[in-house]
């Protein structure tokens, strides 16, 4: 392991295992509850922060270049909660569709709208000339200007599906039928226009999220009786494909944190908080990296993508405390 580098990784897994509390769980039902989905996303945002440093700074023979294939794995489940989510809440509440837009878009798109012209601002101060025009214009592009941000851009128009599926389906059960064509066709439209491959890779996992929710009784009894078998075959499959990223990596990925929370009673601090920022990190971590290169370090060692965590965490609460006071003023 590099003394440089890869003791981040090390610093990481120390301090999860810190604020680790883990018993084991008497019924296998509650496993994708809001605590847990909130823990599940503080880890895939340290993965996909992880994945993005490997890249920046690639390495021979350093554990961060290999970090592509769990970040990109990572989104993918992303995706899944987010299917998942929409679904449960829906079979809760029939007249969910009521102020959707509003609570949904004002929690992401005004928060994604402020980051994109704080990126702006900055890009501005350091040399670049950026307008709003231009701004525009890469939104509508599969390199929008806030850097890593496509899932977000691609998470806005899932939600505008789902809202879509919810005004013109007659029953609960057809708005997962009515997603599944939704997504077909936008996998079209990004191959038509030539987007990169990674907007397509992760997008299934929205709709397996919102089949889950709505077959869950059905899936959860499978899955429990053969949860064991199917962590085994989900963990040699993830080895077996290493750094191929397949539609079937995601989704063995994803049975390796259902099995995981059927099994077990996880609580774990650090993660939580993690999980309640990660939309903010998963915005601004690409303007971390950019103030740390350009203003301190740009060496790829410890030092260096250790500050980038740490002022990632910085922005991310900070914006995240921003946020929420503003939605609560705007009353979404």
């Amino acid at each position: 392991m590099s003394l440089k580098t890869d003791h981040i990784l090390l610093l990481l897994f120390l301090i999860v295992v810190a604020f680790s509390r883990i018993r084991t769980r008497d019924e296998k039902k509650d496993y994708l509850s809001i605590e847990n989905c909130t823990l599940i996303k503080g880890f895939l945002a340290i993965n996909v922060v992880l994945c993005h440093l490997g890249l920046l700074y690639k390495g021979e023979g350093r554990i961060l270049d290999h970090y592509e294939f769990l970040g990109a794995i990572s989104v993918g489940v992303f995706f899944f909660l987010s299917g998942y989510a929409l679904m449960f809440q829906y079979l809760k509440k029939v007249d969910y569709h009521v102020g959707f837009l509003n609570r949904r878009f004002g929690k992401v798109f005004i928060p994604y709208l402020i980051v994109t012209v704080v990126y702006m601002i900055y890009a501005n101060l350091t040399g670049h000339d950026v307008g709003p025009i231009e701004v525009f214009m890469r939104f509508l592009t599969d390199d929008p200007l806030v850097s890593y941000s496509w899932y977000i851009c691609e998470v806005m128009v899932l939600y505008l599906f789902f809202y879509v599926s919810m005004k013109m389906c007659k029953t609960q059960k057809a708005v997962p039928i009515s997603n599944t064509i939704f997504y077909i066709c936008l996998i079209f439209f990004y191959k038509a226009c030539n987007f990169r491959t990674f907007w397509c890779d992760s997008t299934h996992m929205f709709v397996i999220g919102i089949m889950w929710a709505y077959y869950k009784e059905k899936i959860t009894e499978i899955v429990s009786r053969f949860d064991l078998i199917i962590l085994l075959l989900s963990v040699l499959f993830l080895i077996l494909v290493n750094t191929k990223s397949t539609i079937f990596s995601r989704v063995a990925y994803l049975f390796v944190f259902i099995v995981f929370f059927m099994r077990f009673d996880y609580k774990n601090r650090f993660l939580t908080f993690t999980g309640k920022i990660s939309m903010e990190m998963y915005m601004l971590h690409g303007l971390a990296f950019q103030i740390v290169r350009r203003f301190l370090f740009d060496d790829g060692g410890f030092i260096c993508l250790f500050t980038s965590f740490v002022v990632i965490y910085i922005l991310s609460f900070v914006f995240n405390r921003f946020f929420r006071i503003l939605i609560r003023k705007l009353s979404f």
